[in-house]
């Protein structure tokens, strides 16, 4: 997992910003193959799952007609919503962009992979995101199962409960 999110999730595990409330985090990446790409849309739903620490109730996702730009807004059982933009048409392939915010009912957590003070520095994120998380064979049956809900969303252009 990388570091900013483990830093991330510590923060929310410790009780630091209190329940959280809402999650947005944009990624941009340069993003060749299929594969690599359901395999960082798992690392991210992951993440933030593991952030608002509850099932998921409904999905709504839209993508760009070429399916690089993906919008995903979940929102969990506890009525915490999360919107995610996932872009993989990002030409810079040095580096990548990473930005998420972290609402809870006692404050708000940042990350923002292009400032200075960010928890990391543009040595530890050189290249394009990788997916560095490994799930069990139960939380990769449900990944699996929420990359499909999403495309139905996509696809019917609906809300999936």
């Amino acid at each position: 997992m990388h570091l900013e999110n483990q830093h991330a999730l510590s923060v929310v595990s410790a009780g630091k910003i209190g329940i959280v409330n809402f999650t947005r985090l944009t990624l941009a990446t340069h993003c060749d193959t299929i594969s690599e790409k359901e395999a960082i849309m798992k690392d991210i739903l992951g993440f933030v799952r593991s952030l608002h620490q509850g099932r998921i109730d409904t999905v709504y996702a839209t993508c760009h007609k070429d399916k690089a730009v993906y919008l995903i807004s979940l929102q969990f059982f506890n009525h915490s919503l999360a919107n995610i933009l996932l872009d993989f048409s990002y030409k810079n392939s040095d580096n990548y962009l990473k930005k998420f915010e972290i609402a809870g009912d006692r404050g708000i957590y940042q990350y923002d992979s292009q400032q200075e003070n960010s928890f990391s520095s543009s040595f530890l994120n050189s290249g394009s995101y990788q997916a560095e998380t490994e799930f069990s064979p139960v939380d990769n049956i449900w990944l699996n199962e929420l990359l499909r809900e999403i495309e139905l969303s996509i696809r019917g252009n609906q809300l999936i409960h």
